[in-house]
């Protein structure tokens, strides 16, 4: 009977783990879907699916970017350097600066977070409480993430790269996921 009961359970969670395979794949197609909808940032807003809608998504692009930026400036001032930001470009005072795009603001990020929650099952309060504290994350960390890069554009420019691709991109993740756990596991118990 044991191992009957072990087998039974073994393939219940091979079954919830396909499910929350295909609710994974889910979200990445949804994105894809939004993204498809809203367009993309080098695609003129006129030539777009639906430009109203796209005019509005790239207004919020703007205002989370003026955010960040201004944050990131604030860290940098802070730390003594004078800086210069456009809404687009900041950059240490009289030194090359890093442009901030759409893709850069985090937002497909966060909507993988926020869709995580969901699918946690946690109560319809706790899904807000959490989706939001990973927006709030997700801005503040990038505010560093920005300061830094543009730190590293002035002295270690050799680093731009990976630190860009690979380096904080997988410090902002990780992040997110460490507190996704927390938020599971207490969920759990």
């Amino acid at each position: 009977m044991a191992s009957t009961i072990s087998t039974t359970q073994k393939k219940d969670n091979e079954k919830d783990f396909l499910r929350f395979m295909a609710k994974l794949i889910f979200i990445w197609l949804s994105w894809k879907l939004i993204i498809f909808v809203l367009g993309i940032e080098s695609k003129p807003i006129d030539t777009r699916l639906f430009p109203a809608l796209s005019r509005q998504w790239e207004n919020l692009n703007n205002e989370v970017r003026w955010i960040i930026l201004d944050g990131s400036e604030i860290v940098l001032n802070k730390m003594g350097y004078a800086t210069n930001n456009n809404g687009y470009i900041l950059n240490i005072e009289n030194e090359i600066g890093i442009g901030m795009g759409n893709y850069c603001i985090g937002f497909q990020l966060m909507y993988y977070f926020i869709m995580l929650v969901i699918i946690a099952r946690f109560n319809w309060w706790r899904t807000i409480l959490y989706s939001v504290a990973g927006v709030f994350i997700t801005i503040f960390i990038n505010v560093f993430r920005v300061a830094g890069l543009c730190w590293l554009v002035v002295y270690k420019p050799e680093y731009m790269a990976i630190s860009h691709d690979y380096i904080f991109n997988a410090v902002v993740l990780g992040v997110l996921m460490v507190f996704y756990y927390f938020l599971v596991r207490k969920n759990t118990n």
